[in-house]
């Protein structure tokens, strides 16, 4: 009975538990007319093709719009890529939360709107972004 006591304060405690998490956000975007290169421009950009085996493009984001590449970045609330999987100053636990020094915050008007951020950054060369949602990471 008093192990079950035990087990039963140590998980009421957790709810009282809070830590700031500091994931990165997906952005997609494609370029404006004569940028060529995903990175060119933008640090940490990667080209992801919707090609399946036989060389068939399988998605309607490339299909309407094959002359430029389809563009993906993890980006930080300031807007930019860095490097790692989280978007903490120093480093986290496993799950991108707990930080040491907090979360990478962006400046000016918007300190943690990633897509708006990203768009003062770059919106010279992107010709269309949109923020995906956490589901939309998983996608091809």
């Amino acid at each position: 009975m008093k192990l079950l006591l035990y087990i039963f304060i140590l998980f009421a405690s957790f709810i009282y538990v809070k830590s700031e998490c500091c994931a990165a956000y997906t952005i997609r975007y494609s370029l404006k007319e004569g940028h060529t290169k995903c990175d060119e421009h933008i640090p940490g950009g990667e080209e992801k093709t919707a090609v399946d085996n036989d060389g068939v493009v399988n998605d309607i984001f490339s299909k309407l719009d094959r002359r430029r590449p389809r563009c993906w970045i993890a980006v930080c609330y300031d807007g930019r890529n860095h490097p790692g999987s989280y978007c903490g100053h120093m480093s986290c636990d496993i799950f991108g939360c707990s930080c040491g020094g907090g979360c990478i915050n962006g400046e000016g008007e918007h300190p943690q709107d990633p897509y708006q951020n990203f768009m003062d950054l770059y919106g010279n060369y992107v010709k269309k972004a949109r923020l995906l949602s956490t589901w939309e990471n998983f996608l091809p």
